[in-house]
Parts: C-alpha cells; sequence; structure tokens
C-alpha cells in the first residue's frame, strides 16, 4: 500500500526523480524522469548511468562526483536522445544527494531533474502568483505620455502598471525602435521607485573594458587613465531607483557573470575596491534579440538568462499595431 502510494506522489511531483545503487544502476525513476529521457521504464531499470556517457549522451556523470566526495552536488548537465535524429540538446539541472549506510559509504543516491526550458514558467507562475496576492491595481490614468490605440498595446500597458509595484525583474523583448525604453520608463513611473530618476546604460555603445567601470564604478588609480578622484558605477546610482540595461545581449560573457552575482547579492564591488557596498535597484533589461538563441549558441549565461527573464514582456513592431 505504502509503496503504491509513495508511487503516486512521485509520479506527481513536476520534476524527475531517480535513484541510484551503490554502483551507478536505476532503482527507480519517476515517470517524469522517464519522459525527459524518452525511455521506457522496464530499459532504465537495472541500466548503468555511465552508459549515458559511454554513448555520449551526456557531458558529464554527476553521480561519480556524489560517489566520490560524498556530497549533494548540483550542476547543469547537457542530454541527447540517442532516437532524436536531429541530436538536440537539452539542458538539465540536476541536484544529486547522497544516501548513506551504517559504515557511512554512499549506498544510494537519488537526484532531481529539472529541464532549464522548463524553470522560467515557475518563475512566471510565482511572480503572477505575487503580483495577484499583494498588490491592488493603480488607476489606469498614470501622468505617462504614451499614445496607444492598438489591443496588444493597450493589453502591454496594463500589464506594465500591474507589475510596477513590485520588483521583480523585468525582461523586454522587441525590435529596435519599438520603444523598449519607453516602457521601461513607464513601469518605473508607475512604481514606488518613482521619484528618482531613472538610470539608464546602453550595453552595446561602450566597449567591453569600459563598460565595467561604467556598470560598477573604480576606485582611484584602479586602471590607466581612471580619474584621480575614482567614480561611482551606474548600479551604485541606482540606489533607490531603477536601472535599465538596454541592448543586453550585448553584454560580453566575461561581465555576466559580476552582473549575474550583483542581481543575486544586491552587492557591488568597483573595480580595484575590495569593499562590497550593498545597492537597493530594480533592474529592467532590454533585448533587441532572442535571448534563447544566444543560450543555445553559448553567447549568453543560461542562468543569467532565467535571472534576468522573471517577468517578460513582447513589444510588438509598430507594423503589427497599426492602429
Amino acid at each position: 500500500m505504502y509503496h503504491e502510494l509513495f508511487d503516486v506522489l512521485l509520479d506527481n511531483v513536476p520534476d524527475g526523480i531517480y535513484v541510484l545503487d551503490d554502483s551507478g544502476h536505476y532503482i527507480y525513476a519517476n515517470t517524469v524522469y522517464i519522459q525527459l529521457i524518452n525511455m521506457t521504464k522496464s530499459a532504465l531499470i537495472g541500466y548503468d548511468v555511465h552508459d549515458f556517457l559511454r554513448n555520449k549522451q551526456i557531458n558529464i556523470c554527476i553521480s561519480d562526483i556524489v560517489y566520490r566526495e560524498k556530497r549533494r552536488v548540483a550542476m547543469f548537465q547537457d542530454y541527447y536522445d540517442k532516437n532524436d535524429p536531429t541530436r538536440k540538446l537539452h539542458r538539465q539541472l540536476i541536484i544529486s544527494s547522497p544516501i548513506f549506510n551504517e559504515a557511512g559509504e554512499v549506498s544510494n543516491i537519488i537526484a532531481i531533474v529539472r529541464k532549464l526550458d522548463t524553470m522560467n514558467d515557475y518563475y512566471h507562475q510565482a511572480s503572477m502568483s505575487e503580483l495577484s496576492s499583494s498588490f491592488t491595481r493603480p488607476e489606469k490614468n498614470v501622468d505617462v505620455d504614451i499614445i496607444a490605440e492598438s489591443p496588444a498595446m493597450l493589453e502591454l500597458l496594463e500589464t506594465s502598471r500591474t507589475i510596477a509595484g513590485v520588483d521583480s525583474t523585468v525582461l523586454i523583448t522587441g525590435e529596435s525602435g519599438t520603444g523598449k525604453e519607453v516602457i521601461a520608463q513607464y513601469i518605473h513611473n508607475n512604481g514606488p521607485r518613482a521619484k528618482k530618476r531613472t538610470v539608464v546604460i546602453n550595453c552595446a555603445s561602450l566597449p567591453p573594458n569600459l563598460l565595467e567601470a561604467e556598470l560598477f564604478g573604480y576606485e582611484k588609480g584602479a586602471f590607466t587613465g581612471a580619474s584621480a578622484s575614482g567614480s561611482i558605477g551606474h548600479i551604485e546610482e541606482a540606489d533607490g531607483s531603477t536601472l535599465f540595461l538596454d541592448e543586453v545581449n550585448s553584454l560580453p560573457l566575461a561581465l555576466q557573470g559580476k552582473l549575474l552575482r550583483a542581481i543575486e547579492t544586491k552587492c557591488i564591488q568597483r573595480i580595484g575596491s575590495t569593499k562590497t557596498r550593498h545597492v537597493d535597484f530594480r533592474l529592467i533589461a532590454a533585448t533587441n534579440e532572442n535571448l534563447h538563441d544566444l543560450v543555445s549558441e553559448k553567447r549568453f549565461r543560461v542562468d543569467l538568462f532565467y535571472r534576468l527573464n522573471v517577468i517578460s514582456l513582447i513589444v510588438l513592431p509598430l507594423r503589427e499595431r497599426r492602429e
């Protein structure tokens, strides 16, 4: 009875779950995991997890790290379905945990698996739940000079007013010239940070070596040509306000990790400084390219993408809103 109950419970978990024995053979997998890897349960039970590596279906065997280091490991893993002729890459987040026997050895491994392309759905659901439960929608007529007639644009403005009252990160997608910065300013003007001006930086307008200094600031003497008094960065300047990063798709890979850290911790460190500064800012980013494609091409960090894409807005080009 309990065995059947646990099977039902685990099959209703939205993530894939599997259990390995002490030698790396599957002894359990829920339905979600079976669907993720496109194998039958009968074929998987008893299957050696190392065969996925030998068949070049995965790029790393995370279980080996758990067996060796006897600790929980969370990592991204690339998976290829051998039955898919296109060999399409599936990136998944795996959290793999050891189970110990009385002798302190790893007797089993239990792992939770989530496809990265589903994670944004959960972020979006959580953000919408936060909005509906904690925010009272303001009156429609707010002093922002935007002319709009098309149903799509009116709906976008309504959504923008709704999300203005919370601090969730917003990603605005649209072609160049569609008005992404106007929407960002509209969100700021309708939110609690409206008393301070929006801090705007175009990530494509500066060379990479200057962009870091513009974003994070620097101390005096941090590099050749630096101001003798140092300089505050745009992130720090946005303390208590909104930071708008336009064309975030142009952000160099080397700088993306530092921005991710600033978003996660709300702390920055100026170039040449050892002092950490806390900054209270709301982030709105805009892109004129599809970040999904850039992630697939390894030109944009997947973890940064999911940090930016908490609430997603799309600004249609004028040809699609002729009204």
